[in-house]
């Protein structure tokens, strides 16, 4: 990409954008589609002494501009993602959102000469939100380095005014606890826990460790800690709340608007819809009214003073609110790729589509023309180049590739250069922004499903009736325990930490079973009865599969080299569980035992994709596939789910359910 990206800024297309920028101009450009904004924000950072605000028309248009300007310019662009609730609603933003915030604000707060350019991109409920202003959060901040003397007790202080919340264990963000002179503390904004150990007041070091397994991974000199709840944090300082805009140096800082009557129109909606809460949702609501409200948008353009503005507009037309910005127009000459193959590619499905875009490929060739196709992955270009020559057309030096993830095609007319991206090509799958990933996780063990007066079992006391959490002074004040009653009246205290020793009691009745008794036999003997139960399921299993194991299965070929290609052209990143699913699976078809296998997963960690891969790898061996799912639906969403992935291969697809008639299935079955 990077390739791309260098060749069209050094052709000089845009230098008339770039010199309007550099002298502070207000600009209005029109006939931009979307990623070529994208284009000219990534040469904006270029070109630019400080940070650029970009407020896009809508979240996800926010998300997609994120994809294309760091797909130009790697690390140019931060997401700034709003609420995705409603202020007044009284439920807290996800942490992953005030994460994302709190990483924007706190790198916005880092002055200092050696810091890149970069752009912040934000939707319009982001951009005019208030938050909380520059002065607060630096107060709020704590910053801790090795070789610091401070009391323990006043770390534990500002941790708890910041809304973390003391646990046994540090197992998600937000969270901090204290044993002797450690202090362990998870900052919304790291990928890991934090252990700071102290020798009387002194911090001898600090380490990030690996919740799980409670090994260090790296040291650190200090470690920064933001506030944990952003919404608690509006809601204690009220008169603390500012725009975005403050975060920004004004005499050096760039707004772009996408579309400002768009823009524009996105403030009065939110207040129109939180106008329909009814009054006693406001009266019982804990949050201030400050605390999420918005700034209109003139009171927006009268924070941002004489920052110069970009107006990107779809049509040459000055509206009054830009012409009070008194801009120069500026007209790019750039058309959308579904201009050039035609009306049939923007009316036609994915096949002919796909058929008009390889039409078109010989004529885009002509006149000296240069073909950028931008291929997510080595593995698509490889398909790319694969599927050019099927149709006959041969790979030419006017045809490049590269490697980058864009949204949308484009042709540069006066450098005659054409962007490609595979998307257009294959409309396959929607590219989505990839949320922050942790390497590891600390185990759930979730309480909540625990009410007062369930039945639950410990795993070495038996059947007792769950009463609630306590906490027991003459031990230790702030440490929790689950407290079991049992016969007798008799009372059972297990630590927090240990509730993986205790589960729901599941009968198979709705009769309330007998409590046991502690230190009695009734439970030993229920126990011993069951093991030997299990035993002798055991040995019914293993008696099985020892058959099993001697009987001849079908054992498939090792992956062909379209196996590599088709999964290749999964554009997003396998997960460790789905590679390891994937391995052993392969390894028991190409076993000649029959395999039998069960793959487990929550919705939407990537079992169809296990599955399409060895229908794939079964169909190359000349065997046919049969799908069963429990529903009609399902059956519909896999047909079209097996058929987008396989489109460009010769293989049969077909879904037999209900939906289809009477003659219709029975041509499929003859098929079969």
């Amino acid at each position: 990409m990077q390739r791309l990206f260098e060749e069209i800024k050094s052709s000089g297309v845009f230098d008339g954008f770039v010199s309007a920028t550099c002298e502070g101009r207000n600009l209005v450009v029109v006939g931009l589609c979307d990623s070529v904004k994208a284009l000219l924000a990534a040469i904006l950072l270029d070109h630019a002494e400080g940070v650029a605000l970009y407020i896009a028309r809508s979240p996800t248009e926010a998300e997609i501009l994120y994809d294309d300007i760091t797909s130009f310019k790697e690390g140019g662009a931060l997401l700034f993602p709003s609420w995705e609730t409603l202020p007044h609603e009284n439920i807290a933003p996800h942490p992953e959102i005030v994460c994302d915030r709190f990483t924007v604000l706190k790198r916005l707060l880092d002055t200092g000469s050696s810091r890149k350019p970069f752009v912040v991109i934000a939707s319009p409920q982001a951009a005019f939100q208030k938050v909380i202003s520059p002065e607060k959060l630096r107060e709020s901040l704590v910053t801790v380095a090795v070789g610091e003397e401070i009391p323990i007790e006043r770390l534990l202080t500002q941790l708890v005014s910041l809304s973390y919340e003391r646990n046994e264990m540090v197992e998600q963000k937000g969270a901090f606890s204290v044993r002797g002179g450690i202090v362990d503390v998870f900052p919304i904004t790291e990928a890991f826990p934090i252990r700071i150990e102290f020798f009387g007041d002194t911090i001898e070091s600090i380490r990030q460790f690996d919740p799980v397994s409670q090994r260090s991974i790296r040291k650190a000199e200090y470690v920064t800690v933001l506030p944990a709840d952003e919404m608690a944090l509006n809601a204690e300082n009220p008169s603390e709340l500012s725009s975005l805009l403050a975060y920004f140096d004004r005499n050096a800082t760039t707004i772009i608007y996408d579309d400002l009557s768009e823009i524009r129109r996105k403030p009065a909606g939110i207040r129109e819809e939180e106008s329909c809460l009814r009054d006693s949702e406001r009266e019982s609501s804990e949050v201030p009214p400050e605390a999420g409200e918005f700034f209109s948008p003139e009171h927006f353009e009268r924070h941002a003073g004489r920052c110069p503005r970009i107006f990107f507009n779809d049509l040459p037309l000055m509206t009054a609110e830009t012409a009070r910005a008194r801009p120069t127009l500026l007209e790019v000459n750039v058309k959308p790729l579904t201009s050039l193959a035609g009306a049939k590619f923007v009316a036609a499905g994915p096949q002919e589509a796909r058929m008009e875009v390889f039409e078109a490929i010989p004529d885009w060739l002509k006149d000296d023309r240069r073909i950028y196709f931008v291929c997510n992955k080595v593995g698509e270009e490889e398909r790319l180049r694969s599927v050019l020559r099927d149709k006959g057309i041969g790979v030419t030096p006017q045809m490049r590739f590269v490697t980058g993830r864009l949204n949308s095609g484009f042709l540069l007319e006066d450098i005659g250069i054409i962007v490609v991206p595979d998307k257009e090509i294959f409309h396959r799958y929607k590219v989505r922004r990839a949320r922050r990933k942790f390497t590891s996780s600390a185990p759930i063990r979730d309480l909540e499903e625990l009410s007062r007066g369930d039945y639950v079992v410990d795993l070495n006391h038996g059947i007792g009736r769950f009463i609630g959490i306590v906490t027991l002074k003459e031990q230790d004040p702030n440490r929790e325990f689950l407290a079991i009653e049992y016969a007798d009246n008799a009372k059972l205290y297990v630590p927090v930490a240990q509730a993986n020793l205790v589960s729901k009691y599941i009968g198979p009745t709705k009769r309330q079973p007998p409590l046991d008794t502690l230190g009695g036999h009734r439970w030993a003997r229920r126990k011993s009865k069951v093991e030997a139960a299990l035993r002798d399921y055991a040995s019914d299993l293993l008696e099985l599969y020892a058959v099993r194991q001697s009987l001849e299965g079908t054992a498939f070929s090792p992956d062909t080299e379209w196996q590599r290609e088709f999964e290749d052209a999964f554009i997003y990143e396998e997960t460790p569980d789905q590679v390891n699913a994937l391995e052993e699976l392969k390894k028991d078809m190409e076993s000649p035992r029959p395999m039998d296998r069960l793959i487990c997963g929550d919705v939407g960690y990537g079992k169809t994709e296990v599955a399409v891969r060895a229908a794939f790898k079964t169909v190359m061996d000349n065997k046919q596939v049969g799908v069963l799912v429990p529903t009609t639906v399902l059956a519909q969403q896999h047909y079209h789910t097996f058929s987008e992935r396989m489109a460009d291969y010769p293989i049969h697809i077909e879904v037999l359910s209900r939906f289809r008639k009477p003659a219709q299935q029975k041509k499929i079955v003859e098929d079969l």
